[in-house]
């Protein structure tokens, strides 16, 4: 209604009487609403599905990773298992060594000692070789056996003791 100084004159701007419409963008509105909101429930639907499937293979993850570090921990006493018996083994890898050192440093001086008396070690064996074929010829009764092996090995027996001063 509008209102002028005069109150006789009224006049009525409204519809006529009947159903009014609504403007168009008010419908436009409406739709567009209604669009967004099928849109944000198609996408939450979508995204906790998503959600699910993440969880799921973030289960089967964990499930992974903990027998993983199962296995970790299995490897890590395995290991210092083995790293404890190679500590042993090399300490007593160096007493031997140690043992070895020292018993060639005697073999070397006895070495020395034998040099210095002059005994040829292997000249000696050939003539104990010699003198124990010599005691088998005569036990079994071949005395030309006998002195043949004496008489065979004699040089070897000469070349055996040490010198004489």
């Amino acid at each position: 209604m509008i209102h002028t100084d005069d109150e006789s004159a009224i006049t009525d701007v409204r519809a006529p009487t009947g159903r009014r419409r609504s403007p168009w963008w008010l419908a436009a509105a409406y739709a567009v609403a209604v669009l967004l909101l099928a849109t944000a429930v198609t996408v939450g639907i979508v995204s906790q599905a998503t959600l699910r499937r993440t969880n799921n293979s973030l289960a089967a993850v964990r499930a992974e990773l903990h027998q993983t570090s199962e296995g970790l921990a299995t490897a890590r006493a395995g290991l210092a298992t083995v790293t404890g018996e190679s500590n042993t083994a090399g300490l007593t890898l160096l007493a031997e060594a140690h043992q070895l050192s020292s018993t060639q440093a005697t073999l070397a001086h006895t070495q020395a000692t034998i040099s210095a008396q002059g005994v040829n070690i292997w000249e000696l064996n050939l003539c104990l070789a010699g003198v124990e074929k010599a005691l088998n010829a005569i036990a079994v009764g071949d005395q030309t056996l006998a002195v043949n092996s004496l008489q065979n090995v004699a040089s070897n027996c000469a070349a055996a003791s040490p010198p004489t001063s």
